[in-house]
């Protein structure tokens, strides 16, 4: 078994170097490359920006360094004064592009129904009037790269587009004061800047018969606390802009804020958990929220991806009609086709994975 894995994993190593021979023959890979090279042809809002180095060295894992993700097209509302105060490294600011090039895309709606068009004529919304959800980004940075950091960056940059409701989960409660400090590091840095950190309502602070009184801002909750059924409709409404049990309020915008999954692997078992269960649900009645899912182990198991529905692997406009149809060809494919998973993700600017180098 050991040598067929081995057999697998060198066939999945051969079919990436078809995309950046010169990683696959070992030539390393700058940090945050695809910054660089956006800068040095031409890219307006990296063009002369001085790009802050990461404190610590990094490395990707090597498959996916045989692979090129696509060109940096994405210009963030977030003014070039924050990079340069060094609030981002490059890094983080590689994440954050990537992230904003993602949600600008719609995928097709589910044969259910689709959603509501963007209202919105921001250049982040996509193609405005189309019907869809929007895509997801997961981010799987390992300790140490920042992964709070290029949460909050990306709410911030949602926020300066004008979508002032966001919604951070994480793995507990007493993460709360992490969420705020990384807020605070991102909206600190610079005047001028929106003071997100002071605008974080935890949700376990609300009583659960009230509407949500925070017009705008963060509402930070755990996955415990969403998995019973009462909380998650109270932060469903306010999202929607209703009470705490009605639904969207008549004229309302849909929502198209950032959803923050951090530690987004507690929902693995997306159909056995409440926790599970509700981040389903809450994509579903969020179609052109922002999803980031943040976790640098999001699914260490076909069966345990069922909760990645904005990524793409699966649904209309796929080779799979559902996740079910997924999990059983990749199963039935082996570990090569299953390695060539996250290569897939990357290619399309939907993954970044950069790990400390204990070098």
């Amino acid at each position: 078994a050991g040598e067929a894995l081995e057999r697998d994993h060198a066939r999945a190593v051969a079919a990436a170097a078809l995309l950046e021979p010169a990683a696959a023959a070992g030539a390393p890979r700058a940090p945050a490359a695809s910054v660089h090279r956006a800068a040095a042809a031409g890219h307006s809002w990296l063009r002369r920006l001085p790009a802050t180095p990461h404190a610590a060295t990094t490395v990707e894992p090597a498959l996916l360094a045989c692979v090129r993700p696509p060109a940096v097209e994405y210009e963030p509302a977030i003014p070039r004064r924050l990079a340069r105060a060094g609030a981002l490294s490059d890094l983080q600011l590689e994440a954050v592009l990537a992230i904003g090039r993602t949600h600008s895309t719609l995928l097709p709606a589910p044969a259910s129904g689709g959603c509501a068009a963007s209202t919105s004529g921001s250049p982040s919304d996509g193609a405005a009037g189309c019907q869809g959800v929007r895509a997801g980004f997961l981010l799987a940075d390992g300790p140490g790269v920042g992964k709070g950091r290029t949460q909050a960056a990306a709410i911030l940059d949602a926020w300066l587009h004008g979508h002032q409701r966001a919604v951070w989960v994480s793995a507990s409660a007493d993460l709360h004061a992490d969420a705020v400090r990384d807020l605070r590091a991102v909206c600190s840095a610079t005047p001028g800047m929106p003071q997100l950190h002071k605008l974080v309502t935890p949700l376990s602070s609300v009583a659960a018969s009230a509407p949500i009184p925070a017009p705008i801002g963060v509402v930070f909750s755990s996955y415990a606390l969403l998995a019973r059924p009462a909380r998650l409709a109270q932060l469903l409404a306010w999202c929607q802009g209703g009470g705490r049990r009605g639904g969207r309020q008549s004229g309302a915008r849909p929502f198209e804020g950032v959803v923050c999954l951090d530690e987004c692997h507690r929902a693995k078992a997306a159909t056995a958990t409440g926790m599970g269960t509700a981040v389903l649900r809450m994509q579903a009645e969020l179609p052109l929220g922002r999803l980031i899912y943040a976790s640098a182990t999001a699914a260490t198991e076909l069966q345990n991806m069922a909760y990645l529905v904005r990524l793409g692997l699966w649904g209309p406009g796929t080779g799979f009609a559902s996740f079910g149809a997924f999990r059983s060809e990749m199963t039935a494919a082996g570990p090569a086709a299953q390695e060539l998973l996250p290569l897939h993700l990357k290619a399309t600017g939907r993954l970044v994975s950069r790990l400390i180098s204990f070098e």
